[in-house]
């Protein structure tokens, strides 16, 4: 049966921030109008220059609010700069998220891999729950692995190893990892930008996914219908990530405690 966490044991939940807890919508709807592609110095601009033009992903204010309400620490670990630690923070101060401390925030120094730091916020808490946007928010070993010389067979036999990568811990999805959809940009992208090419790819790959979920829905991929969709399944993760939140701390396995 369900027993009370030990109440020696600091619990936290690790999150992402862009996407996972900050919009950036207004970022890409930046390019879209602009004509522009990604660009990383169009980036450090946005986070510098527009800490005001954000909001909250569905579902996050309340999931951060809640967790403080139970005395569990969020924990960031983002890969925005180190060198833009100031401007990040001015952007969560305006979303109304204190920072107990400098250590809760975890930004990019030397390395795009957060494993090393999930490993410092491991050490000190019983982490409950991981959530983020990207499969790397999770583990490392989850980013896209090399493509060769990116031949159709090539860059399926790539994305095949990293999908059964992720299936080899489906008992985590939805328990202790919560996903949230990004449509916009992602480690996903890589196998891509190969022109038309990409639509066999796209085709294969999620007419797969229907037949094994059963859901015919799944092929509808116009943009606004993906954004929709987008927001309804960030509003029910929320939801979801609460609960599994309540539900950790009411049977927390204390045997992993620090």
């Amino acid at each position: 049966g369900a027993r009370a966490a030990d109440p020696g044991v600091k619990l936290a939940v690790i999150m992402d921030l862009d996407e996972t807890v900050i919009d950036n919508a207004g970022f890409e709807s930046l390019q879209i109008r602009s004509g522009l592609a990604y660009d990383q110095r169009l980036w450090d601009l946005w986070e510098v220059h527009c800490t005001n033009k954000v909001a909250f992903i569905p579902g996050a204010k309340e999931f951060i609010e809640t967790a403080n309400t139970l005395n569990v620490r969020v924990a960031y670990i983002s890969n925005r700069g180190e060198q833009f630690r100031e401007y990040t923070k001015q952007t969560l101060a305006f979303l109304g998220i204190p920072l107990q401390d400098e250590q809760q925030l975890q930004l990019l120094k030397d390395t795009s891999d957060k494993t090393a730091r999930r490993a410092v916020v491991e050490g000190a808490y019983h982490v409950l729950l991981y959530v983020g946007d990207n499969l790397r928010d999770f583990k490392d070993a989850y980013k896209t692995p090399s493509l060769g010389k990116r031949t159709l067979p090539e860059l399926q036999q790539g994305i095949e190893a990293r999908k059964n990568l992720v299936d080899a811990d489906r008992q985590l999805w939805g328990d202790k990892f919560i996903i949230l959809p990004n449509p916009a940009y992602g480690e996903w992208q890589k196998p891509l930008g190969n022109g038309k090419a990409d639509l066999d790819l796209l085709e294969v790959l999620v007419g797969r996914v229907a037949r094994e979920d059963g859901r015919a829905d799944v092929l509808v991929a116009t943009p606004r219908a993906a954004d929709h969709r987008r927001r309804i399944v960030v509003v029910a993760l929320g939801e979801r990530a609460l609960a599994a939140l309540e539900v950790a701390l009411l049977d927390a396995p204390l045997r992993h405690a620090h």
